[in-house]
This record gives C-alpha cells, structure tokens and sequence, in this order.
C-alpha cells in the first residue's frame, strides 16, 4: 500500500466524518482502525490519530455547548417549577427549586475547592499514610462548611458535627499509624547504616546469669 502522498484537508475531513460516524455507530474502536485503514489505504496508527482527534473534538464541542445546554435546562426547570407551586404540587415544586439551585453554582465555590484540592495533592500511595490524608480532606470540609455562604444555620451545625465527629473517630487510629510508620522508617534506616541493629530471633539468644529465671543449663 502506497503511504508517500500526504492527505489534503479535505480529505482529513472525510475521514474524520467517516470515524464519527462509525464510532456514533457503536462500532468498537479496534474495528474502525481495520476497516478505514482498508478503506482510505492507511497504516492502523494513523486511523487511530483521526480517532484521537475525533474525540477531542468531541470534548472541546461539548465544552463549548455547555453553557447552552444548562441554559436551556435551568428555563425546563424553571417552567416546572411554576407549574407546580401555581397547581400546589409543593413537594415537587421544592425538588426543582433545590435542582435549580445545584444546576446554577449556588452551592459550589469552584475556585475555593479547585485551590483545596491543589492543597491537598494527589492521594498517597503509602496505605499508611491514608488516613492522615483523609482527616486533611476533612479538615477542609469543615472549613467549607463554616465560611459556605449557602447554608443556613440548622444545616451548617449538622455538616460541621458530622465532619468534627468523623475528625474525632479517626484521631487516636491515625496518630498511631503515623507513629508506626515513623517508628518503622527510622529502625529501617538505621538497620542501613554499618553496625546497625539486626533482627534476630530471640531464642537463639544466651541469657546471662544475671537475668530473670535464668538456670543452668542441665548437662547430661
């Protein structure tokens, strides 16, 4: 197969339709690289680059409706909401009063949250180092809790006993671990060094007369 001329615009175009197409389809991404690289005369990779650029185009299509699409379901909801409270529906008209308010932001700082979890960082990969990790997550959340200008007074008291209660349930577990692990690292490095400690069995050990118990050893 010749693969030496280069493809105009216009045909990366038909070829990118023709992979939307195919993968809109349902078509499985495997079987999509064998047949149009059959079809369009192409290496496999190279159908697999027009699948990668389909799905980013993709992303960046939905990235950009988005607005318009929460939009256009904050009015549905909106006209719902009316419809309800005028029939006197109040418990379903509540129920899209409170979907409003989450589809709007009203309950989320998105660049306060964005900065913690930059704080946080990435989960350890130590097990052991998990739940300190955890009790900084929650430590977080209280503060969230505390300086959320969306909740009233009943739910923020709730919020925080919950997130103190959990801080408490985790404290005396976590502190041990922390210590363990601090423990363990240290005779491990020390072991390290010349001359360090060993780990040996303690029966193989001779007790001196001078220790507790000791007694002769019985000879035959």
């Amino acid at each position: 197969m010749s693969r030496e001329r280069k493809s105009s615009r216009l045909e990366v175009e038909q070829r990118l339709d023709a992979v939307e197409e195919m993968l809109s389809g349902g078509m499985p991404s495997g079987q999509v690289c064998k047949t149009l690289a059959t079809r369009f005369d192409v290496d496999t990779r190279q159908v697999r680059r027009y699948i990668s650029d389909v799905y980013a185009r993709r992303e960046q299509e939905r990235a950009l409706d988005a607005p318009h699409r929460r939009e256009a379901l904050l009015r549905k909801i909106q006209y719902f909401y009316v419809r309800c409270l005028s029939g006197g529906k109040l418990a379903a008209a509540a129920k899209a009063l409170e979907l409003e308010l989450r589809l709007s932001g009203a309950f989320e700082a998105t660049e306060q949250r964005q900065q913690i979890v930059a704080d946080l960082g990435m989960p350890p990969d130590d097990p052991r180092e998990v739940l300190l990790y955890a009790r900084k997550v929650l430590a977080r959340q209280l503060y969230e809790a505390m300086t959320s200008p969306h909740l009233d007074l009943s739910a923020r008291q709730r919020i925080v006993a919950d997130i103190v209660f959990k801080l408490g349930a985790t404290q005396s577990r976590s502190e041990i671990d922390d210590s363990i692990r601090r423990l363990e690292d240290s005779v491990q490095a020390r072991r390290l060094l010349a001359g360090g400690p060993k780990i040996v069995d303690a029966r193989t050990i001779d007790r001196p007369p001078t220790a507790r118990g000791w007694r002769p050893t019985e000879t035959k």
